[in-house]
């Protein structure tokens, strides 16, 4: 089946690129491979949309597959459980959740982040749990 293949095609790449960043966090605007974001997106896009039955209409050994792999489904939440793991990462080198402007500006921005969705109460309980069971400071001054 042409279909099959030219899948499989792409779900090879998806593979090499796993392995080469580790992270199936592909961008839709992949400027390396735009044909590969754009395909990773209609992956998720398919596993999200059901027929009239309210079967998904990715066909389930495709899914079985991206899951084999560690396939993120919901790429938001991947990048916050992404961002998470350096968090902890950090906390087990240096014993803080604190993490300071110099270290890593992105790792920094997003624990910042976390304090204002904190503050704002836009957090869900499930990440405020996750960060606690890091001792996470949420307040820093008073």
């Amino acid at each position: 089946d042409p279909l099959e293949e030219q899948w499989r095609e792409m779900y090879h790449k998806l593979v090499s690129y796993k392995e080469k960043n580790n992270s199936t966090l592909v961008l839709r605007e992949y400027k390396e491979d735009p044909e590969l974001g754009e395909w990773v997106t209609n992956q998720r896009t398919l596993f999200r949309s059901l027929d009239d039955d309210g079967n998904r209409l990715i066909y389930e050994h495709r899914a079985k597959l991206l899951d084999d792999i560690g396939f993120v489904w919901e790429p938001l939440e991947g990048r916050w459980n992404e961002m998470y793991e350096r968090l902890v990462h950090y906390k087990n080198q240096y014993g803080s959740t604190n993490v300071p402007k110099r270290y890593q500006i992105d790792l920094y921005e997003w624990v910042q982040h976390q304090r204002r969705s904190f503050k704002e109460q836009s957090m869900s309980e499930e990440r405020i749990k996750k960060l606690n069971s890091l001792g996470f400071v949420w307040v820093l001054y008073e």
